[in-house]
């Protein structure tokens, strides 16, 4: 439901649940925090490139599976799972 998902994610006032992982990950959970500088690294290190339209972290729930997409797409050429792994223990799990 629209309503639903408003109050969760964008509402006017304290969101319910943030869709990015440093609010969670973060040892002071902070947005822009330490874990959403590691996800930048870890992006730039695996030749990811990702631009965003507004200034908001880049560890955003999205992102994160699109970043997950890219590197799926690279295992099936490459056979390398490395990068893949390494992105579910440090980055998505922890949550």
């Amino acid at each position: 439901v629209k309503s639903d998902f408003f109050r969760l994610f964008i509402g006017s006032e304290k969101k319910l649940a943030y869709p990015w992982g440093s609010v969670y990950t973060d040892k002071d959970n902070l947005m822009f925090g330490e874990s959403s500088m590691k996800f930048k690294e870890f992006c730039r290190k695996n030749n990811v490139s990702v631009e965003l339209e507004v200034n908001e972290p880049l560890d955003h729930i999205g992102i994160l599976f699109s970043v997950l997409s890219v590197l799926f797409e690279r295992a099936g050429i490459d056979y390398n799972l490395d990068s893949i792994v390494e992105l579910m223990k440090n980055h998505l799990l922890p949550w």
